[in-house]
């Protein structure tokens, strides 16, 4: 059985075009992954706030704690040290300590022996800081310690990434 040569120069078109198409794909994919690279990063260093106890009473906000406009933070911890055992810090999200209200609340974290370490990992995506909106975190409680120090961990990632890291 013989192929005439204008049927075998149409497929030969038809798997060239094919082909091109695939590795076009292929580089697009290629791409998005170095620019997801490039937008999604861990921050290595945690980023800390410490203060007195006294303060949480009348709520205390994490000024600092917030992503610039066009990113967003994911945060992956959350840990205090300083609480005793009468003590409890809420967490919550929010502008100023206004916000500080068991309603907005996120997580409470007590400790159940004086010097140990009171933490919460609220998952990949748990607990997302917009830049957009520049909220950030809220702490009421009650604490006779002399300094409570709050440390977390964040993933930062840009406006762009956003929706795909949160698939």
């Amino acid at each position: 059985m013989t192929i005439s040569p204008g049927i075998e120069a149409d497929a030969s078109l038809r798997l060239c075009a094919s082909l091109d198409e695939n590795t076009a794909m292929l580089r697009a994919t290629e791409n998005r992954r170095r620019q997801m690279a490039l937008d999604v990063s861990y921050v290595p260093d945690p980023i800390t706030i410490q203060f007195a106890g006294s303060a949480l009473t009348a709520g205390k906000l994490w000024k600092d704690f917030q992503p610039r406009a066009g990113w967003n933070w994911a945060v992956q911890h959350v840990a205090v040290a300083g609480l005793g055992t009468s003590d409890y810090l809420n967490l919550c999200r929010g502008f100023s300590t206004a916000d500080a209200q068991t309603q907005k609340g996120l997580h409470s974290f007590t400790v159940s022996t004086a010097g140990t370490i009171a933490d919460w990992h609220p998952g990949r995506t748990g607990l997302v800081l917009l830049g957009r909106d520049m909220a950030s975190l809220v702490f009421t409680g009650s604490s006779s310690a002399t300094a409570v120090s709050v440390t977390a961990d964040v993933i930062q990632v840009s406006d762009a990434q956003l929706p795909y890291f949160l698939l």
